[in-house]
């Protein structure tokens, strides 16, 4: 027979029933928390905002619904303003409600994207990314009924 005798005090058992808790809380927030390059809305399911690359720009478009040629017809680099005024405010309210904000991008160089959406009802439609380091920052769709969200 073996018998194992282990001498502990009251702060070693507290400390081990901490850090397993604190090891339990993390592992739920890790499956909880989606990835910081995601949006979600109650529309769709969760999409990646990566956008450095054509291709995934392209795939961001396509988990929206939106089929394009994969070639951007106008590529532009802008800045945005450093405050917001009537025009950024109207816009960033329809990019809220679809999971984006442009606040923190104030006065930051971004790039504007526009695809030709193939598969669209009323053609000719466009839809125009806007990309700061490689992240999807905002977006929208224009075409005969004027400019809609993305989502």
């Amino acid at each position: 027979m073996f018998v194992l005798s282990v001498k502990t005090d009251k702060k070693q058992i507290l400390f081990s029933l901490l850090t397993v808790c604190a090891v339990a809380v993390v592992a739920v927030l890790a499956l909880v928390i989606p990835p910081a390059d995601t949006i979600s809305t109650n529309e769709i399911p969760v999409v990646s905002t990566r956008g450095g690359s054509g291709e995934e720009r392209v795939a961001f478009l396509k988990n929206l619904g939106y089929e394009t040629d994969g070639e951007a017809l106008e590529v532009e680099e802008i800045r945005l303003p450093d405050e917001s005024d009537e025009t950024i405010k109207k816009y960033n309210e329809i990019q809220k409600k679809v999971g984006f904000d442009l606040e923190a991008y104030l006065g930051k160089r971004v790039k504007r994207y526009t695809y030709r959406v193939l598969n669209a009802e009323n053609s000719p439609t466009q839809a125009c990314l806007y990309v700061y380091r490689d992240t999807v920052i905002a977006g929208h769709i224009t075409g005969a009924d004027g400019v809609a969200p993305l989502i």
